[in-house]
């Protein structure tokens, strides 16, 4: 989704806001799906030690999920938006790179 978000916004593709709105919903649903399997994990099993860790550490990481697929889906709205206004200004290739991962043009890496 991220990828598809940045992508948009890049390139100034309206096509991919959809795939992106799509994928939050998808994302929404896994969250409320993992969260309810580890409550009754921890109501069931009572899970101790690394098995509780384990558990723990995948409430936290499924909150973080969510939190990415909020913000691509911010991204691709802002990207919609962007390719509407003709007025502006196209996205600096530098922070084009960035958002894909990759460092900036400018910066001197070989």
């Amino acid at each position: 989704m991220l990828d598809q978000a940045v992508q948009a916004l890049c390139e100034g593709r309206a096509d991919l806001v959809a795939p992106v709105k799509a994928g939050e919903r998808e994302v929404n649903g896994w969250e409320v799906r993992i969260e309810r399997e580890c409550f009754r994990i921890l109501a069931l099993y009572e899970p101790v030690a690394s098995d509780l860790r384990r558990t723990v550490s995948v409430l936290r990481i499924k909150g973080d999920l969510e939190r990415v697929g909020d913000l691509a889906t911010k991204l691709a709205k802002r990207a919609r938006r962007h390719t509407k206004d003709l007025q502006d200004a196209p996205i600096p290739d530098s922070l084009a790179a960035l958002a894909r991962g990759r460092p900036p043009p400018s910066a001197g890496y070989a």
